[in-house]
């Protein structure tokens, strides 16, 4: 009877619906492969496990290089869930997402950056000011002036002292080539400080000041500055 094929109808579409609103969980995908941080050959395959509680929609690859504009990206709809990347040397980094949804619209992601091996040896970090000479003032605003050579991501800059530690300026800025320092009233006036720039994702990656510069105070005595 169609009152019968109505109500199965109904039925069916209320389960349906009841299904959707109950799927809150998101899928669950893992990276499998590369694991290693700096990737050294020049192709690789990214490989990813995903699965769901109650089915799959997709898994979409993205594989990104903001430095040379470089971009892969790819939609799978059944496994395995992996793309093969050549060239990866002429690459000067790799930021790999993959985000895999359920037939709900739930979605989960994994993320990683990678290094490229040629970009890192090639890397290189240059202080331009303070690079020695220098006299600044605690309470005025300088600028802490570097070059790069492909260096991709975050810098630190740290202070130095007759080749002490400091004090960390900040532990992560944008590789721009310019930072705004507002100097700490706190700091000793003298004629042996240091800037130290190094690369976040590759600490060995760094370069100081050539010469020492000099922190002076507001005063009429900042001809007398010490030298302890």
């Amino acid at each position: 009877p169609m009152h019968s094929r109505i109500l199965i109808l109904f039925t069916l579409l209320i389960i349906t619906n009841c299904d959707e609103i109950l799927d809150i969980f998101p899928p669950e995908i893992d990276l499998i492969s590369p694991k290693d941080r700096v990737l050294i050959e020049n192709s690789a395959i990214f490989i990813v496990t995903a699965s769901d509680n109650k089915g799959l929609d997709r898994v979409e690859f993205s594989l990104a290089d903001e430095a040379t504009g470089n971009k892969v990206e790819e939609t799978f709809t059944t496994e395995p869930y992996e793309i093969e990347l050549t060239n990866i040397q002429t690459w000067k980094q790799i930021q790999f997402e993959a985000v895999a949804y359920d037939d709900v619209g739930n979605w989960s992601v994994v993320e990683k950056q990678y290094l490229i091996q040629t970009s890192v040896d090639n890397a290189k970090l240059k202080v331009l000011s303070p690079n020695g000479g220098e006299i600044w003032q605690t309470g005025s605003t300088k600028v802490i002036r570097w070059s790069s050579e492909d260096v991709v991501g975050s810098i630190s800059i740290e202070l130095f002292r007759s080749n002490n530690f400091i004090t960390k300026i900040t532990n992560s800025t944008n590789n721009n080539g310019a930072f705004d320092w507002v100097i700490p009233d706190a700091l000793s006036a003298n004629t042996n400080y240091k800037i130290k720039v190094s690369w976040n994702e590759y600490a060995s990656i760094y370069d100081e000041s050539d010469s020492f510069f000099s922190i002076t105070k507001p005063t009429s005595t900042n001809s007398m500055i010490n030298n302890d």
